[in-house]
């Protein structure tokens, strides 16, 4: 149940389009005159009540209920309304009872009837919170007097009520804005100390299970007189937020551990390192939300102070971090500079963290690069260390999902599913979904590689269902695209692409934006938007070109070969999509042969050359098609002959059988 003011709204109307859990959203509306009435009954428990006061009622209080409350209680308080002999009197003219016309104000001037001691110490639990541990308070209160019978005492005025009893005695404010009227009458400076000494306490207090409070801990020491003392525990509130998936609430912690560091001039060395690890704790946060523009702008923007710093693992995490950034905005070739720059300063320091992050990214950026010898090595040599960490989730899985995404080019589809496995064994267990993400993922790739594409498609599906990070819902989208994209399900394709296409370029996710449209254009191309699909495509072609990302752009000459073999050998495309792509026609139509054989042959010649045996079976299949189209069946044989060899070697049954299928009718 979520309750909220109507100056926001819970929900974008997009949000509740989709949503798949049934609402139903309740206005709650002012009390009607008849329902005030009634709540004035029950308060004072008797349906008599005095004429004078059932006129206030209706004419000043309006309907809210708990101004009506507050307003009855400081009647009472005040002496102005009394109980005698079973029924309630008025004792003087209620003008003159000076009632605040605000809620804040009455509040405040019932706590201005309070006895100091009561007074003092409601200020005090004021500070620790809406809910206050009764042992916090005893330890953090200098009263001379029972602190159970002040207590008592604003329980029986209304002010504060009893929360639980075990497994510690704790109390809460009636309402929160009684909290923040209290709150708000102490001086800036006594609040400070308060704070101050509420997170020493609860540090001693409740040491044995410190983690249940890092947020707690975060806030007061925040508004304290420490903020060295409040960036360790805003650091590790951030953290845990982020274990348990609220990336928007650990985006705030680090931020404001950020901020307070940042306002410090003059930093010490101390200060520089610890603004860096704030940073590299942060990267994590930026990654899962996808946020490339601001994640690279932030640690553009530190690089010169980060360089300052004496500590070369602080400054090669950072640099990891750095790299990756690069990495998500599809600048491989800086990326991969940026990353071996950190793996050298993981070398120099001796810090196998270092090494490990560092050789877990180079493993993705190698691939993208095409240099897949090097990307194995280094997720080998990732994994290899992750041992050392056992704690660290995400060094293993990252490392073991960058092996599955280096198998899925070369075609290595035994070691695809045993580490998709693996993925899925070690997520379930550690009840990690972004583990499990990569896991379903990667399944998806050892599926598309055997040619079974309902299976690709059922994984693809799970892995997108089993996340709960904005970045990790996308990616499998792009497989997802893929294998629409060659099941010819062209509506599905351009739907969950474009639906990938949206958050790509909303954040710059340059890395996974330019796969998208690389998919999307061919899709495009046969929904009738034949111009724009190819120009998209050689767009996309230049980009991947420009960011040395060779092993996508050799798929992106397979799939021009596909597109202009399509043009030349396909079934005619009906009279509206001609008549609106004329021009577009007449000019390739006489050339899509000549170049869906150039484009097939280049795929082919740089799939062979960096290793990309993965794609090639499909390459040749399609290669052999157009050629039996074409009628030259010599080539078609040659080439669907290529493709059983390398159906047959990589195991991938499903196809191979397509392909002897395709060979028996020549």
């Amino acid at each position: 149940i979520c309750i909220y003011r109507p100056l926001i709204t819970l929900f974008s109307s997009h949000q509740l389009e989709s949503m798949v859990i049934a609402h139903h959203e309740i206005h709650l509306k002012d009390l009607s005159t008849s329902e005030s009435q009634d709540m004035l009954e029950s308060l004072l428990e008797t349906k008599k009540i005095p004429d004078e006061l059932q006129r206030f009622v209706q004419s000043k209080v309006e309907g809210n209920p708990f101004y009506l409350e507050e307003v009855i209680n400081s009647f009472i308080e005040s002496g102005t309304l009394i109980r005698k002999d079973d029924n309630w009197q008025i004792t003087r003219a209620i003008s003159k009872a000076d009632i605040s016309a605000s809620i804040n104000g009455l509040i405040s001037a019932r706590l201005d009837r309070l006895a100091p001691d009561n007074k003092w110490l409601l200020q005090q639990a004021a500070v620790i919170g809406r809910a206050f541990y009764y042992d916090i308070l005893k330890k953090i209160t200098h009263l001379k007097g029972d602190i159970d019978r002040c207590l008592n005492g604003l329980e029986r005025l209304d002010l504060i009520k009893t929360r639980t009893f075990e497994p510690d005695l704790e109390y809460i404010f009636k309402h929160a804005i009684t909290q923040e009227v209290v709150y708000n009458g102490l001086l800036k400076k006594e609040r400070r100390i308060i704070h101050e000494n509420i997170g020493t306490v609860i540090e001693k207090l409740f040491e044995s299970r410190l983690p249940e409070f890092y947020e707690t801990l975060a806030f007061h020491f925040s508004r304290g007189q420490r903020p060295i003392k409040a960036i360790d525990y805003l650091v590790k509130a951030g953290e845990k937020s982020l274990a348990k998936y609220s990336l928007n609430e650990a985006h705030l912690y680090f931020q404001k551990a950020f901020d307070i560091v940042s306002a410090i001039k003059n930093k010490s060395s101390e200060e520089k390192s610890l603004l860096i690890h704030i940073l590299s704790n942060w990267g994590y946060v930026y990654y899962y939300l996808g946020d490339v523009r601001n994640f690279l702008g932030l640690f553009a923007s530190q690089q010169d102070l980060a360089e300052s710093v004496k500590n070369k693992a602080e400054l090669g995490m950072f640099y990891v971090w750095y790299g990756i950034a690069y990495y998500l905005s599809g600048q491989m070739k800086e990326a991969n500079h940026i990353l071996k720059k950190a793996l050298a300063l993981g070398d120099e320091s001796n810090d196998l963290k270092v090494q490990g992050y560092a050789f877990t990214w180079l493993s993705w950026s190698h691939m993208e690069l095409g240099s897949f010898q090097e990307a194995t090595e280094s997720a080998n040599k990732a994994q290899q260390i992750a041992k050392s960490y056992p704690n660290d989730q995400y060094l293993f899985f990252k490392s073991l999902m960058g092996l599955c995404y280096i198998n899925y080019p070369r075609g290595n589809m035994d070691q695809i599913f045993e580490g998709a496995d693996a993925l899925l064994k070690y997520g379930s267990y550690h009840a990690n979904s972004r583990c499990l993400v990569f896991g379903h993922w990667a399944r998806s790739f050892g599926y598309f590689l055997s040619g079974d594409m309902d299976a690709a498609i059922k994984s693809c599906k799970k892995s997108i269902d089993v996340a709960r990070d904005p970045f990790y819902s996308q990616f499998p989208k792009l497989s997802l695209g893929l294998v629409y994209l060659l099941n010819e399900q062209d509506k599905d394709a351009r739907d969950i692409l474009q639906s990938a296409i949206s958050f790509f370029e909303k954040h710059d996710v340059g890395q996974s934006g330019e796969i998208a449209r690389l998919f999307l254009s061919p899709v495009l191309m046969a929904v009738g938007d034949l111009k724009k699909g190819l120009n998209l495509l050689e767009n996309t072609r230049k980009r991947l070109i420009k960011n040395e990302r060779i092993t996508w752009y050799a798929l992106s000459e397979y799939i021009m070969g596909k597109v202009y073999s399509q043009i030349a050998i396909g079934p005619k495309p009906g009279l509206v999509i001609m008549a609106k792509n004329i021009g577009f026609l007449t000019k390739h139509v006489p050339i899509a042969t000549k170049k869906a054989e150039a484009h097939f042959n280049k795929s082919i010649e740089l799939s062979e050359k960096i290793g990309a045996k993965g794609f090639l079976g499909f390459i040749y299949m399609d290669l052999g098609l157009f050629y039996k189209a074409k009628k030259r069946n010599k080539l078609a044989r040659k080439s669907i002959l290529s493709a059983i060899d390398i159906l047959n070697d990589r195991g991938a049954t499903i196809a191979l059988i397509q392909a002897q299928k395709m060979l028996q009718s020549l």
